[in-house]
């Protein structure tokens, strides 16, 4: 099962593009496309009324690969009936299967044969096989990025809050992170925007919570829950490098001291979700991950890791 973010929903931070293909493909590493969710469905007028649909939205994070095909099975077989002028099936396994690869092209050529639209979410772009049962072309597959300033603008402002005053700190502290930024803005219109907290994201206040920091610490309990235990100290100790990587460079880190087991199977699976990727055989870890490995990992086993990279550098002629 691949990890899943606790996505904060809210059409305030939406955004849709339109393609010329009536299927879309939205993928992402910031999960900020649950808000382009509810944009689209208000566009296209879907609805569905079948049990885990939402206003037209199949929200498939929490089935399991048979449940979603028996679903989508039910949807292909009378899509046409309902009316509906589309369909968007949210948070898709990325690693589906056959049979969910065929389910899911019934229901496309159903949806195609309504003349209506069809759009998919996934934490990662479709593999090679369900874009060829799709159909789909590359203007049909939309990367939904970090937010930019003028999306953190819009969302404080919808929060009623000034943008003026507050937009800048929290894109940069946040990073355009949408959940990071969600969970800022929440806080800060819980507190009434108390201006007290315009630095709070430089210097933190004793007496003020740090929104994006319990953020994090939430994250991180989530972890615990659902990923293997070596997927986790992957994640753990990939969080003390600064910066971006190389694979090579994961490998490294995961073998120091007590090697992580098929860490470079892990790696591949942790990929997109938690390991974004920024560049060719560029990586970079999460921002909700931000030093979690300072707080969970014991110290000696830090310094191991650092030794072990610091010298793979040196060999590789990184550092002068």
């Amino acid at each position: 099962m691949l990890p899943k973010f606790p996505f904060p929903g809210g059409p305030r931070r939406a955004r849709t593009r339109s393609t010329g293909s009536k299927r879309s493909w939205c993928s992402t590493a910031c999960f900020g496309f649950t808000a382009a969710v509810a944009s689209a469905r208000v566009r296209w007028r879907c609805c569905w009324p079948v049990p885990r649909v939402y206003r037209g939205a199949l929200l498939t994070c929490d089935l399991s690969a048979s449940a979603i095909r028996s679903v989508l099975v039910g949807i292909a077989s009378s899509f046409r009936q309902t009316g509906a002028r589309g369909l968007i099936l949210d948070d898709m396994p990325a690693d589906a299967d056959n049979s969910l690869i065929y389910a899911i092209g019934q229901v496309a050529r159903a949806v195609t044969d309504a003349d209506g639209v069809l759009i998919v979410t996934s934490v990662k772009p479709p593999q090679p096989t369900l874009r060829s049962r799709l159909g789909l072309d590359e203007d049909a597959i939309i990367r939904v990025p970090y937010l930019t300033s003028e999306d953190v603008a819009n969302i404080v402002n919808a929060a009623g809050g000034d943008p003026q005053k507050w937009a800048r700190s929290i894109q940069i502290f946040a990073g355009g992170h949408p959940q990071l930024v969600d969970a800022r803005v929440a806080g800060l219109e819980q507190r009434g925007w108390n201006e007290k907290e315009m630095l709070a994201d430089i210097l933190p206040l004793k007496d003020t919570p740090d929104d994006v920091e319990e953020e994090r610490k939430a994250v991180r309990s989530r972890l615990l829950e659902e990923l293997p235990s070596n997927a986790l100290e992957l994640l753990l100790r990939l969080s003390l490098l600064h910066g971006n990587f190389d694979r090579p460079m994961a490998l490294v880190v995961a073998g120091a001291q007590t090697a992580v087991p098929q860490a470079g199977l892990f790696f591949d699976f942790l990929a997109g979700p938690w390991i974004e990727q920024v560049g060719p055989e560029r990586y970079r870890l999460s921002p909700l991950l931000k030093d979690s490995g300072t707080a969970a990992l014991p110290l000696p086993l830090q310094r191991s890791i650092k030794t072990k990279v610091m010298n793979y550098l040196i060999k590789d002629g990184a550092v002068h």
